[in-house]
């Protein structure tokens, strides 16, 4: 858990989030609450978003945690250590997800030629059709 960088409760949203290594881990339920009032963690829902989208805006990827598996035992270690080595396992795809930012202008470019093609095509049926 020293590795994670800084950990901020949200307490109206019942999630917990992780700044860890350029990322921000949005982990739901509220892990560190639950255990610090004795209920028992058995599953943990993150969504990952690149460091800079402080809105966060466009998730990069989610993964499910389960007790057991990904995580031993409910302490706040043992889940933000399962956490960390999913984000160092997911790190080459997570840094390919930052960088294919869509092109949206580009997007839109190709939309309005192909919106321009069918309008144009419909017009080619129509005068067949006569």
């Amino acid at each position: 858990a020293d590795d994670l960088n800084k950990i901020i409760m949200i307490e109206s949203e019942g999630a917990c989030l992780i700044n860890y290594d350029g990322y921000i881990i949005k982990a739901s339920p509220d892990y560190r609450t639950k255990i610090k009032n004795g209920d028992e963690v058995i599953l943990v829902d993150c969504e990952v978003y690149a460091q800079s989208d402080s809105e966060m805006k466009n998730r990069l990827m989610n993964f499910n945690m389960m007790k057991g598996y990904e995580f031993k035992e409910d302490t706040e270690e043992s889940i933000e250590s399962g956490i960390q080595s999913t984000i160092d396992e997911e790190y080459a795809f997570l840094e390919l997800a930052k960088k294919e930012k869509p092109d949206f202008e580009k997007i839109l470019s190709y939309l309005d030629r192909v919106t321009s093609a069918a309008g144009t095509l419909k017009l080619m049926l129509e005068k067949w059709m006569e």
